[in-house]
């Protein structure tokens, strides 16, 4: 059975900062890793080591 769904009309300012808010969710640094890979974790487990994605 299909999702039904009311269209929902909105104005250019809407539109805007429907758009706006969108973009503020992204974080393109994340991509590269902003932290780097940490040497431990707290519970002293091994760390599975990890290639240089660049």
């Amino acid at each position: 059975m299909a999702a039904e769904i009311k269209p929902v009309d909105l104005n250019e300012l809407e539109i805007s900062q429907l758009m706006s808010f969108l973009h503020a969710l992204e974080d393109p640094i994340s991509r590269n890793g902003r932290l780097g890979v940490p040497d431990r974790v707290p519970s002293e487990l091994p760390l599975d080591p990890i290639s240089d994605p660049s």
